[in-house]
């Protein structure tokens, strides 16, 4: 059972089945974001980084964020953030925009052809996880799975200290 008012803090060293699990984790993101990386380079050429930003910003309201949101989203520094939407920059798959409420922020906006380059991306990435995630689990197990990260996320969320990378 998960208990909400854990201290994360003050926690004890995880036993061994728990760091066993850790590890597995590890190795599966790192396994499954290679195969989604290579797949989308191949299919679209474009990577899993930009393909999650342009997906963040297609799901945003408007297609824009500003840069710190799309940085903590994504998982990045805010230095390599400013990379990333430099190169899709380039492409043309999103524009930078000043922000009206506050002239040191500035927005990114993700533009038709990003759109196109996302709707493209996405069937490659829909098969690459489905090929990976498909059959391997019974519905209760996806949604045990979902649960406890999601559990995981939000108390990284709450812990802004434990997350080093949120800008």
């Amino acid at each position: 059972m998960y208990n909400m008012n854990n201290d994360l803090s003050k926690s004890a060293p995880a036993d061994p089945a728990r760091f066993e699990l850790w590890k597995a984790l590890v190795r599966v993101e790192r396994m499954l974001s290679a195969a989604l990386e290579a797949k989308l380079e191949a299919s679209e050429g474009i990577g899993l980084t930009g393909y999650e930003a342009l997906d963040e910003l297609h799901a945003a309201p408007g297609g824009r964020l500003r840069m710190n949101e799309l940085a903590a989203s994504v998982i990045l520094t805010p230095s390599g953030l400013t990379r990333l939407v430099d190169r899709l920059e380039i492409d043309g798959t999103v524009t930078r925009e000043s922000c009206p409420t506050d002239g040191r922020g500035s927005h990114v906006r993700i533009t038709p052809k990003g759109v196109a380059l996302l709707k493209r991306a996405e069937a490659a990435y829909q098969l690459e996880v489905a090929r990976h995630f498909g059959t391997r689990f019974t519905d209760a197990d996806a949604l045990a799975l979902k649960k406890a990260c999601d559990h995981i996320l939000a108390d990284s969320r709450a812990d802004t200290r434990s997350d080093p990378i949120r800008p």
